[in-house]
């Protein structure tokens, strides 16, 4: 499973606002924005320039793929897909990232942020019946729910106080 391993708060600050990638972190005063809001590197307190055109195209799509987790090559693929479908690709793309089962998770309010719904969705193998009559255990983080999906806790569950927390 590929994923972004760089500083997050890293990632917040190049794009000039909160991404959440953090969790709860991110709505404290220790936020990497609130401390030091400009761009990271060694000319980030000069003036930043105003983007226009290309630049903030790139600016947003690179948002969106570090808000969900996304490296290149999955966005791309999630974009075509979109492309592909009916109505209007922007809308389409940002409801096919909704339907994943991190960000299900994530939304359900059973992990802080999307890297540690991930986790819980790889490790705990979370129980849902995928369109059929049988439940079935599923651990792809990627898994596109369908809108009847529903899904269940494990018996086993995970141990650890951020899972106490989560389902208490």
């Amino acid at each position: 499973m590929a994923t972004h391993r760089d500083a997050k708060c890293r990632l917040c600050r190049r794009e000039g606002m909160k991404l959440y990638l953090k969790g709860l972190r991110c709505f404290t005063e220790k936020c990497a924005i609130e401390k030091r809001n400009f761009v990271p590197g060694q000319h980030g307190q000069a003036r930043r320039p105003k983007i226009v055109g290309y630049g903030l195209q790139l600016r947003e799509k690179q948002k969106v793929k570090r808000t969900y987790g996304l490296l290149e090559r999955q966005f791309r693929n999630y974009f075509e897909k979109a492309v592909r479908m009916k109505g209007p690709t922007g809308a389409n793309l940002i409801v096919m990232l909704e339907r994943r089962l991190d960000n299900t998770v994530q939304r359900t309010g059973l992990a802080s942020s999307r890297a540690q719904a991930r986790q819980l969705a790889r490790e705990s193998r979370l129980l849902g019946r995928l369109g059929c009559d049988e439940e079935r255990s599923c651990d792809r983080t990627s898994l596109m729910r369908l809108p009847s999906c529903k899904f269940t806790l494990p018996r086993r569950a995970p141990r650890g106080p951020w899972w106490r927390r989560a389902v208490v």
